[in-house]
Order: structure tokens, then sequence, then C-alpha cells
């Protein structure tokens, strides 16, 4: 994203430096340096992780401007949804093809190899509207992802 030197430097100074300690029956041990990124409750964690989604948004984007991931377009001249970002949660949308969901696996896996952040398929759902049970749980598999259902019950 074309940050300074500098800055990039300094992140990572305050990444590399954390350190930590724990209360044992109320007493704390000695500190201990962190050696795997941020934790938990760090005031910079939020913020990084904006940065973070905000480069998937930008790789989701090309990739629908290239025509490798379609999204789901509302309407003739209407907008084109490709994922929604919440907490720390996304929900991506697309067209019901197997090439999109292999290249929603690829955009993953660049996504993963840029900045370390992977997703796990095993806590992760894929649901299909208006599309056959068995035909979700054969993109699931692709994904190595559950094939998630909607309780509705067609009248």
């Amino acid at each position: 994203m074309d940050f300074p030197n500098k800055w990039r430097k300094w992140v990572m100074n305050i990444i590399k430096t954390a350190r930590a300690l724990v209360l044992v029956n109320g007493s704390p041990t000695q500190e201990f340096p962190c050696f795997r990124g941020l934790k938990q409750g760090d005031p910079l964690s939020p913020f990084l992780s904006v940065l973070a989604m905000e480069a998937l948004t930008r790789i989701v984007k090309e990739a629908c401007s290239i025509g490798r991931y379609k999204g789901v377009r509302l309407g003739a001249n209407g907008p084109l949804l490709s994922h929604f970002l919440f907490v720390d949660d996304v929900i991506f949308m697309d067209e019901w093809f197997a090439d999109n969901v292999l290249n929603l696996n690829r955009l993953l896996r660049c996504f993963y190899l840029s900045s370390g952040l992977w997703v796990n398929f095993s806590k992760s759902n894929l649901y299909g509207v208006g599309i056959d049970v068995n035909r979700v749980q054969s993109l699931a598999s692709i994904l190595r992802c559950k094939a998630g259902s909607f309780p509705f019950k067609y009248q």
C-alpha cells in the first residue's frame, strides 16, 4: 500500500518488541517476549486489521474488474456486490460456478501469501440460495469447508 519504509519499521518494531506477563494466583510472572504478531487487546490490532481488510478489498475488486471473480450485480445497472466485511468476518458473494469458487480460493491464497492471514476453512460455511444442496456440498468440498443450509421451509 506504499507506506513509507520508516512507518513500516515503526509498526514492525512495535510488533517485534512486544512483551507480556501472566498473572498466577494474582501475582505477575516475569515478562517474556511475544514472537507471533499482535496479541488480543493490543491497541494497534484493530488499525492493522483494517489495513489488511483494505488489501483484501483491493484484491477482490481487481479480480472483479478483470473478470476472475463475478460477485453479484443488483439489477442491470446496479452495484456489484462481491463481499461484506465485518469485525473479523468476511462474507463473499458470487455466481454459482465452480470457476468462481476456485478463483475465490486462489484470491484467498494470494491474500495469505501477502499478509500472513489465512482463512480457517474448517470454521467456514458455504451457503447457496436457490441452489441444490448437492451442488452446494460439491462446491464446499473445493474449499474444504462446510456446506451451510438456511432453515427455510418452502411452501
